[in-house]
């Protein structure tokens, strides 16, 4: 436990260190990063959670589910400087994606060394750790972590009609599964979905 420790907080300090100085110093992109924040900090000022809206009126350009931008309006509800409240969901989701590869090959494959080196290729991603997805408030980085979570959720459902003494926590992983697919279609609409038929 003490070396999966260790591994992990290595592959977290890899992954802040490759993630934050970009994401905490770039200014807010024009596209989707913009838009989606200013429908955050309207939701936040005038309290209205259901629709989200620009220019005070509802948003038809920006069409996908508004979990991202529930989470963004909460957080600048705590008066959290308004660049980390709108970029920290998206950090959190890229660092969590790095530790779920992690954690994934290290109970799976009963492999240390494979977490190690898969979370430092997703750390070490030019394009996941870049604009867009990791650094910037896009929906990319959550819709990854999410949908990373219910395959391999839905991955152990599977393996736990198999294994012997697995079959009582086939329902925890099938439950879990449901939750992170409604949270990743409440996130990217129908992209959230894409994993099910495989």
């Amino acid at each position: 436990l003490a070396i999966d420790l260790m591994l992990a907080t290595l592959l977290l300090i890899v992954t802040a260190l490759v993630l934050l100085p970009g994401a905490l110093t770039l200014p807010m992109e024009v596209w989707d990063e913009s838009r989606i924040a200013n429908n955050a900090i309207e939701m936040a000022m005038h309290g209205g959670w259901i629709v989200t809206t620009f220019g005070g009126v509802p948003d038809h350009w920006q069409l996908k589910p508004p979990l991202l931008v529930w989470v963004m309006a909460v957080l600048l509800r705590t008066d959290m400087d308004p660049m980390v409240a709108i970029r920290l969901p998206t950090i959190l989701s890229t660092i969590g994606s790095v530790l779920l590869v992690y954690a994934s090959c290290r109970m799976l494959l009963e492999d240390r060394l494979a977490g190690l080196i898969g979370g430092l290729l997703v750390a070490c991603s030019v394009l996941f750790m870049g604009n867009h997805v990791g650094r910037t408030a896009d929906y990319d980085a959550a819709l990854c972590f999410l949908t990373l979570g219910f395959v391999i959720c839905a991955g152990r459902y599977i393996d736990s009609h198999t294994i012997d003494g697995e079959r009582g926590k086939a329902r925890l992983w099938i439950a879990a599964a449901a939750v992170l697919l409604v949270l990743a279609i409440m996130t990217k609409s129908v992209a959230g979905g894409l994993s099910v038929p495989g």
